[in-house]
């Protein structure tokens, strides 16, 4: 008997509901996500974009190479980082890991550059199968860590 008024105030909300667009912004060193005014991850608009199967392979290779660009400048910058702190100390440093550390940091631009472009175009087909097309409401079971939750999308 109480799953009635559920499911009602559910069909309500999808005939009242519209999917809300993704914005793309940049921030210092990269890119932002946000529908309205909350900000996601990249991991988290991959899951919003499970539901336009284009859009989602996209954003999946835009996604790869923004987590080996991340590796790539995280280790660059490492590299650059023990040498000169060697230097502020005293120490004899080592100038060949600061130029791998370059190396790597250089190399992480173009896969970063890559990651934007490839985000951007799976932005641009995620919002425009907004306009084109209504999916029915669908409940889907998340697990993240130890929570549990209940996502509805309409």
């Amino acid at each position: 008997m109480k799953k009635i008024p559920l499911c009602l105030a559910l069909l309500v909300l999808s005939l009242v509901c519209k999917a809300q667009e993704i914005t793309m912004y940049r921030t210092f060193g990269g890119v932002g996500f946000e529908i309205d005014t909350v900000s996601y991850s990249p991991k988290q608009v991959l899951r919003i974009l499970n539901s336009n199967p284009q859009a989602y392979m996209e954003f999946k290779k835009a996604k790869s190479k923004y987590d080996v660009s991340g590796i790539l400048g995280f280790a660059g910058v490492v590299l650059i980082a023990v040498p000169l702190t060697s230097a502020l100390f005293g120490g004899e440093p080592e100038w060949g890991l600061a130029a791998g550390g370059a190396l790597l940091v250089g190399a992480s631009i173009p896969l970063n550059l890559s990651f934007r472009r490839h985000a951007l175009n799976a932005i641009d087909t995620y919002n425009s199968g907004l306009n084109s097309s209504r999916t029915e409401p669908s409940a889907h079971l998340l697990l993240s860590g130890t929570s549990l939750g209940l996502a509805i999308k309409f």
